[in-house]
């Protein structure tokens, strides 16, 4: 994600209550299966923080679309 300009990091937290949640509950409906899994948090489009009046970190939509389609693209 960094070749297209999304500042990422490999992070072994799946964040608090809703991420955290999804996560998990993904990783239990899964468990029986052969099937590999990645979680992807990605910040708030600026957009949707004006929006909802709320503080949050922010990062353009379109650079983050970018990054995961790379990212998805290069999956071996």
């Amino acid at each position: 994600m960094k070749n297209k300009g999304v500042p990422a990091k490999i992070s072994f937290n799946p964040g608090t209550y809703i991420c955290n949640y999804t996560y998990f509950n993904c990783l239990q409906n899964i468990k029986d299966k052969d099937i590999e899994t990645v979680f992807i948090h990605v910040p708030s489009s600026p957009k949707e923080v004006i929006e909802l009046d709320i503080d949050i970190p922010t990062f353009p939509t379109y650079l983050i679309a970018e990054g995961l389609f790379d990212y998805l693209k290069n999956l071996k």
